[in-house]
């Protein structure tokens, strides 16, 4: 599965999937040690929205070519919580 995302400098977002596409916002926490984002308009319907921002999703590594997010995941049919990474990577 590849999902393309675009992080902008402004603080603009935007990402796509297969046919799905949505964009919004991204902040980073003051450590900038986490990021959060909100979508504004997702396939085309515009989308409710807090305006706050919360950044939750850990930002394990990132450099110019490679993005990890780490997100504390929780099942509920076993009452466990775990972490999933999701990996992204560049494309020139």
């Amino acid at each position: 599965m590849a999902k393309l995302i675009d992080f902008k400098e402004n603080g603009h977002y935007s990402e796509e999937m297969f046919s799905l596409k949505g964009s919004g916002r991204w902040r980073l926490n003051n450590e900038a040690t986490k990021v959060g984002y909100v979508f504004y308009i997702y396939n085309g319907l515009t989308m409710p929205y807090d305006t706050s921002i919360i950044p939750n999703q850990i930002i394990t590594k990132l450099n110019s070519d490679t993005l990890v997010l780490t997100f504390e995941t929780y099942d509920g049919r076993s009452k466990t919580y775990g972490y999933e990474d999701w990996f992204y990577s560049r494309v020139k």
